[in-house]
């Protein structure tokens, strides 16, 4: 595959490709979509969700973007926070489902984004459509993203890591 057959190649297969990005991120986030409205107390959930909070509720209460957390140490910038997460693509989840739902819908579609990003490389590659899926599989399946979101996200992933829902 070279040249401009490969990009009609991968533009008949995005629809397909598209499909099966969105039942891995489905299939392999099924305890955290189970338990979407549950929130997980694990490790520094306070932390991690008031981060979620505030940005959600500056935006819906005060028609703001939230670039100051009033609520932390007197006050600390949002904006220059990477942990938080407004900025994201993913933060209209948050308007429409609420804070705690929108942070759980993220991890499916995160790992939606891997499986067809590994697919898109591999074919890019050269490597046929099976062996393509086996390596956009591989990745996003492994322990190695899952324990990388949990650090990143803590109590995001508890359902996904400890195989619980909640």
């Amino acid at each position: 595959m070279t040249g401009g057959g490969q990009t009609s190649e991968l533009r008949r297969e995005a629809p397909w490709v598209g499909a099966a990005a969105i039942l891995f991120g489905v299939l392999f986030s099924y305890p955290i979509i189970l338990h979407l409205t549950g929130t997980t107390v694990q490790d520094d959930w306070d932390f991690e969700s008031e981060l979620h909070w505030v940005a959600y509720y500056t935006v819906v209460h005060f028609h703001r973007f939230p670039l100051w957390d009033p609520y932390k140490c007197g006050g600390l910038g949002m904006l220059a926070n990477p942990q938080s997460r407004f900025l994201t693509p993913f933060f209209p989840l948050h308007l429409v489902f609420g804070p705690s739902v929108g942070a759980h819908l993220e991890i499916p579609l995160h790992l939606a984004i891997a499986w067809a990003g590994g697919y898109t490389l591999a074919r890019l590659l050269g490597i046929r459509p099976l062996g393509a899926a086996v390596a956009a599989t591989v990745f996003p399946s492994s322990s190695c993203v899952a324990s990388g979101h949990r650090a990143s996200n803590g109590f995001l992933l508890q359902g996904i890591t400890r195989g619980q829902g909640s």
